[in-house]
């Protein structure tokens, strides 16, 4: 086994990717094989000690007074006039297992140690990241390390020469292949060491704690009375929450199924509802045909009172006919009066002025009771003509007359056509009348009933939703 290739790339001064090859320059038989590395050359601040370092700082080197620096970012390179600082430093070493002395099945051995400005490293194996400790046992199990013999650095070779039995007792064991052993020998005693003071101290904690052991037990016996306790309550709490889920089921499904009657039943009282609803808004327009009724009132009202009008006019067209057939018996009185005409002549234009009088005050009345005294005065006028007819006897006075009484004739048919009119028409009220008076009867007894009926479809509703 030999060092075979050295990468460096961003250690110390070795800003750029440098590789050093290192190749047997000759065997033992002196027949040479090649020529390669033997000795790195060079004036003071070329950067040969900082190959050592990097070979150093592969195979685990953690000491940074070893490896001439204050911390560990100083191994990174730092900068200078031509190229700017680094991030990071590593250095690969690459031996020749073909003996296999590294224990592991590879022909070539790639060890490599990597360094980031936040602190942050890597160790690798063929690649693979390792720990320290593993890169130190693979190196101690094949007679290398950073403390061996193989890595002499200056002053050296002086200390070997002043060392102390037990310093050149561990040389020799490095040398003898056993140095691997010694590590995993100090390991065991640190871990041994560790493990007595932690028995120490728990030595200690136990004298410490053993006083209040007798209180501890007896607060671990109510710890795990209450734990059972606990336990117990659970087991009692999942049996009430059983008991009452499945009571609860069993409600739930009474009250799905009281819900689904109920639903059932709802839906029917509405479908009654809304039947009453409609019913309801039939007896509505039904109800709306009071404003027809109004009408026939009023329709009522008004033949009321063209009756009383047609009743006015009949009494007034007998009034005049009642005139008119005094004034032809004056007429006739006046043929056969034998004694003075100026005398009868002034009765008479007497009688003339109370008829007058009498149908002015017939075309002006307006209430039929008013027609009473109309009446009385016309019999006081036909009283004056008959008391005039005594005393004139049966005296003859020749005038003119056939004018008059055809005259007469013809305003008495006159005025029988228009009592007959009127009392067509009279009765044509009258029949009117009884009519309407008829069908307002009937309308207000069909409103009576549905206004009761209407109350009683109220009733029904209101019993209805209060079931709901």
């Amino acid at each position: 086994m030999f060092l075979k290739k050295v990468e460096i790339s961003g250690f110390k001064s070795f800003a750029n990717k440098t590789t050093l090859e290192f190749l047997p320059a000759c065997n033992f038989n002196g027949e040479k094989k090649g020529c390669g590395i033997t000795a790195i050359v060079g004036p003071n601040g070329s950067g040969k000690s900082n190959v050592a370092d990097a070979i150093s700082w592969a195979m685990g080197e953690q000491s940074m007074k070893n490896l001439r620096g204050k911390k560990s970012e100083d191994v990174i390179f730092s900068g200078s006039g031509k190229k700017a600082r680094l991030g990071s430093a590593w250095a690969t070493l690459y031996f020749d297992n073909s003996d296999k002395r590294i224990p592991l099945e590879f022909s070539e051995v790639a060890i490599s140690r990597k360094l980031f400005r936040n602190g942050e490293s890597e160790y690798l194996i063929n690649d693979s990241r390792v720990r320290l400790i593993d890169v130190i046992d693979l190196l101690a199990k094949a007679g290398v390390g950073k403390e061996s013999y193989c890595v002499v650095s200056q002053g050296m070779s002086d200390s070997v020469l002043s060392a102390t039995p037990a310093e050149r007792r561990s040389i020799l064991e490095d040398a003898a292949g056993v140095k691997q052993y010694q590590i995993k020998k100090e390991r065991a005693i640190r871990k041994l060491e560790s493990t007595r003071n932690n028995l120490e101290r728990a030595g200690d904690l136990i004298k410490e704690i053993k006083p209040h052991l007798r209180m501890l037990k007896r607060q671990a016996e109510k710890a795990q009375k209450g734990k059972e306790v606990a336990q117990e309550l659970k087991e009692k709490q999942i049996k009430l929450f059983s008991y009452l889920w499945s009571k609860f089921e069993s409600e739930k499904n009474n009250v799905s199924g009281e819900k689904n009657d109920l639903g059932a039943k709802m839906s029917n009282a509405q479908r009654q509802v809304d039947k009453l609803n409609d019913e309801l808004s039939q007896e509505s327009e039904k109800a709306l045909d009071s404003k027809a009724q109004e009408e026939m009132e009023k329709r009522k009202q008004d033949l009321y009172q063209e009756l009383n009008n047609l009743e006015k006019e009949m009494v007034i067209a007998e009034g005049r006919i009642e005139i008119e057939k005094e004034r032809m018996e004056q007429q006739r009185i006046i043929e056969t009066i034998p004694v003075d005409l100026g005398y009868v002549k002034s009765r008479l234009e007497r009688v003339r002025q109370n008829q007058e009088k009498l149908i002015n005050r017939l075309n002006s009345v307006e209430d039929l009771s008013e027609l009473q005294g109309i009446k009385e005065f016309a019999r006081a006028i036909q009283q004056e003509l008959y008391d005039l007819y005594k005393d004139v006897g049966e005296g003859e006075v020749k005038i003119d007359r056939s004018a008059s009484k055809v005259e007469g004739k013809d305003r008495i048919e006159s005025l029988g056509k228009k009592q007959e009119e009127l009392t067509g028409k009279i009765s044509k009220c009258k029949s009117e009348i009884e009519k309407t008076e008829k069908n307002i009867e009937e309308e207000i007894e069909k409103d009576k009933q549905t206004r009761e009926k209407f109350f009683q479809l109220e009733r029904e509703l209101y019993e209805k939703q209060k079931d709901l």
